[in-house]
């Protein structure tokens, strides 16, 4: 279930201020749809010995980097910024391949 916006902004408080591990896991779980949305964007057909889900893992790995590194008081969306890690991670694991 998404989280109000109040709610939002009070998890990244508690995250980056507070450094509260819960307010990380719900601030991974609310965006986990950016994931999901990249992945289909960037990949139509998958190459040989690849699973969707693989990429999808790739994503998330992305998705927990953005969260851990985005700095909230820049004037930057967090979608934006999440959406650009997701998107070189899965990059990145596809060129492995």
């Amino acid at each position: 279930m998404p989280l109000s916006p109040e709610h939002l902004k009070q998890a990244w408080l508690d995250f980056k201020v507070y450094k509260r591990p819960e307010a990380r896991d719900e601030l991974i779980n609310h965006y986990a749809y950016l994931v999901k949305i990249t992945v289909g964007r960037l990949v139509t057909s998958l190459p040989g010995g690849l699973d969707r889900e693989d990429l999808v893992g790739a994503g998330v790995i992305g998705l927990i980097k953005s969260v851990d590194q985005f700095d909230p008081t820049r004037d930057v969306k967090f979608e934006t910024y999440a959406i650009a890690l997701i998107r070189g991670a899965v990059l990145e694991m596809l060129r492995d391949e």
